[in-house]
């Protein structure tokens, strides 16, 4: 062996680490001082949020300036940059605008400033992480290329300003961007006393006007929920419902509605599906009866129900007595919702199984497929593999019901879209014009990644997506011309990317990241499974739906009966539920109204439609939609009430309680009365029953017996056929003043009065026998 020429190696080596370590150590100085590596030392980088890192900022002369993280965060600053609107996609003659407010909460004046506009044109992002560092104002990417300012005028302490900075088509640095792609764009203010803020956004230039060979777009469908949470109690079909006339036509669901602002905003979002014909409507079948004609592709489950919740709870029971059936969120039950939202009863929509708060598990998947749901759209929390590409959004999973279809979104578009920011550092997408930005930028990266293979991506809205923010994504996707806007069925026909087990092991075997709010929902199901026991009771133990369920028996009818348990009084003859009083008119009611049994069942399913909205949403639906429940059942129960007179007086040994029971419901009702008083020597008699015609009064008579003088409370209650109480208490006080009236009497005392006197008088003035 050699040993110079080892020897030689060895220290060439040795010498080219300490190459190495030398270089390493000026790139971290470099990176301290705030020059990125490939920048010039006229062309300092933007850098880390590390404040101990400084940030490359041009100042209004188009000088350099080392300015430290912390002089550049809204919360050290107090100055805020919020991106009102940009052009999204800059094609050959759109140039670029940017409408910015800027707002000064530094507690005191700002001077003259200047707002500027700085990009890379040359930059390609290389990475996910790439884009998403600069997006958070972290990247280390430098930004040489100006393309113009204008200049901002004082701002006053909290106060802010809106600027307008407009680049033209044919600016010579614009047009100096020959390849199509996102690029880095700073936005930058700085204030004449060195206070800076700047936001971190994206340029992203279209095909249009450039040369080259054009690569396959690819694949989108966006869909939108047409969901709301603005429903509440509708006071007027309440009444109506407890009231008026019944008929075949009567939709019992009517007791709870859309509030205007709600409604407004769906004919809103419908009409953007009208506009935009490759925006994918999902709709909850419940909204569209005030929608007229929808413009969607598929309906989800009624009242957005929470598949995903159910089966995670996985108590059907407690559903059940709450009202919230199987069959009340089928696929089969929505399709019949918008047939007759839409008064066609051969029309068909797809159905899909819109995610809820939780987790699509294969029991939640299965449970979606006994419902007859195929094809599920997953929002969240689904396939979580970390892959170096995104690929299509199909897979077909097999569950113990049958193979489920289930369409995944792509979850940093689907952010964006859905109105949220990617990270809370990503001050730019705070704004609905900052996000659509990203959206172009982050969109087109995902084409660039894999430009010739064929990829279906889903992009989902929220719920609380407004039709303003969809608006302005669903206009900027018109120049997005390296996407090609598909529909759902196109997206579920697509070649899946995984299958059988391969897709079986993606979807989440566990709820341990689930959003069930699982106790509140338990809670909420407990409440309405109060209110409808409530209302059944009333139905079973109250209604009258036996021989005199008739029209006629309840348009109105008169009550008798004797008191002291059998029930005394008399009613009037009541009116038709809808105020009419004529023959005409109770003939006309006899033929069109539903008998007593089925008004029951109306009772039950207005419920029962409460509770279904209670289970799909926010939060504040549900506890909307729980009062609402509650309201109708007690409204219901209070229908029926009595009124007594608030005192009584007794002058002899017995007297009468009349109790009036009035009825202000459309069919005839059968009560027990109670009375019973704190007191052994004033008591009256206990029960009292009668049948109270629809709209009409009863009377009952309990009988009051006295033994002594006093005063006592009597306490009327409302039972049922089972004698459970129900409806509000009536209090009687009782006074007791027992008195003798008739002149013999009257006699009898005068006489023994003066009996008493005359022997007083002879005990003190007869004489005295002397062996007394």
């Amino acid at each position: 062996m050699d040993r110079p020429s080892l020897r030689a190696r060895r220290l060439a080596r040795a010498g080219a680490m300490l190459v190495a370590v030398a270089m390493t150590l000026a790139i971290v100085v470099a990176t301290v001082a705030g020059i990125a590596p490939a920048a010039s030392a006229n062309e300092p980088a933007v850098t880390s949020n590390d404040s101990s890192v400084s940030k490359a900022i041009l100042d209004p002369d188009g000088n350099r300036t080392a300015v430290t993280q912390a002089d550049d965060t809204t919360s050290s600053t107090g100055v805020t940059v919020s991106i009102e609107a940009i052009t999204p996609v800059v094609t050959s003659t759109s140039g670029l605008t940017v409408t910015a407010t800027i707002k000064n909460g530094t507690g005191s004046a700002l001077g003259s400033g200047t707002f500027a506009a700085f990009a890379n044109l040359s930059h390609t992002f290389v990475s996910r992480t790439d884009i998403q560092q600069w997006a958070e104002g972290s990247s280390n990417i430098p930004v040489p290329d100006s393309l113009g300012s204008v200049e901002v005028s004082p701002i006053a302490d909290g106060d802010s300003a809106t600027v307008t900075l407009t680049v033209p088509a044919d600016n010579d640095v614009l047009k100096s961007l020959a390849s199509w792609g996102p690029r880095p764009l700073a936005l930058e203010y700085v204030a004449d006393d060195g206070t800076t803020t700047v936001d971190y956004t994206f340029l992203t230039r279209s095909w249009d006007g450039l040369s080259g060979t054009k690569t396959p777009e690819l694949n989108v469908a966006v869909a939108m929920p047409l969901t709301s949470d603005g429903w509440a109690a509708n006071e007027t079909a309440m009444d109506k419902l407890l009231t008026g006339k019944s008929t075949s036509a009567t939709d019992p669901s009517g007791v709870v509605a859309l509030t205007d602002d709600a409604d407004n905003e769906l004919k809103a979002k419908d009409k953007l599906a009208d506009q935009y014909s490759s925006l994918n409507i999902v709709a909850d079948p419940r909204v569209l009866a005030d929608i007229g004609t929808p413009h969607i592709r598929g309906v989800m489950q009624p009242g957005d129900f929470d598949i995903t919740a159910y089966a995670e709870i996985d108590d059907a029971r407690l559903y059940e007595s709450a009202g919230v059936t199987l069959q009340s969120w089928a696929a089969e039950t929505g399709l019949n919702t918008y047939r007759a939202a839409i008064g066609d009863d051969s029309a068909t929509s797809t159905a899909y199984a819109w995610q809820g708060d939780g987790i699509w598990t294969l029991d939640a998947l299965a449970q979606a497929r006994e419902q007859g749901y195929t094809t599920v759209i997953a929002t969240h929390d689904f396939d979580q593999s970390d892959d170096s590409t995104v690929h299509t959004s199909t897979m077909v999973v097999p569950t113990s019901a049958g193979n489920v279809t289930v369409l995944v979104a792509q979850s940093v578009l689907s952010t964006l879209a859905g109105g949220e920011a990617t990270s809370a550092d990503a001050d730019a997408e705070t704004t609905s014009a900052g996000r659509v930005a990203r959206f172009m930028a982050q969109s087109a990266f995902y084409q660039m990644e894999q430009p010739y293979t064929d990829r279906h991506l889903l992009v989902t809205m929220s719920d609380s997506t407004t039709a303003s923010e969809a608006g302005e994504l669903m206009a900027a996707l018109r120049d997005a011309d390296w996407l090609d806007l598909t529909d759902l069925a196109a997206l579920a026909d697509a070649d899946p990317y995984a299958s059988g087990d391969d897709a079986s092991a993606l979807v989440p075997s566990t709820t341990g990241d689930s959003s069930v709010r699982t106790s509140a929902i338990k809670a909420a199901l407990e409440s309405l499974k109060s209110s409808r026991t409530d209302i059944s009771r009333f139905v079973d133990s109250v209604l009258v739906t036996g021989d005199g369920d008739s029209a006629t028996a309840a348009a109105g009818g008169t009550g008798n009966g004797a008191g002291d348990g059998n029930g005394a009084g008399n009613g009037s003859d009541g009116a038709s539920a809808d105020g009419s009083s004529s023959s005409d008119d109770a003939s006309s009611d006899s033929q069109a109204r539903v008998s007593a049994a089925s008004w029951g069942q109306y009772l039950l399913q207005a419920e029962s439609a409460t509770a279904l909205l209670a289970m799909g949403g926010s939060a504040k639906r549900m506890e909307t939609m729980v009062q609402a429940a509650r309201q109708f059942a007690d409204e219901l129960m209070d229908a029926v009430s009595i009124t007594s007179s608030n005192d009584v007086n007794v002058v002899s040994e017995t007297a009468s309680l009349p109790v009036t029971v009035s009825n202000s419901l459309p069919y005839p009702v059968n009560v027990k009365v109670s009375s019973i008083t704190d007191s052994m020597e004033i008591v009256t008699s206990r029960f009292a029953e009668t049948t109270v015609p629809a709209a009409g009064e009863a009377q009952v008579t309990f009988t009051i017996r006295v033994s002594t003088s006093g005063t006592t409370i009597a306490t009327e209650q409302l039972l049922d056929r089972q004698d459970q109480a129900f409806g509000k208490s009536k209090t009687t006080t009782i006074t007791s003043a027992l008195q003798i009236s008739d002149k013999s009497g009257v006699a009898f005392i005068v006489l023994a009065v003066v009996l008493g006197i005359l022997g007083l008088w002879r005990q003190f003035h007869r004489k005295k026998d002397p062996d007394e």
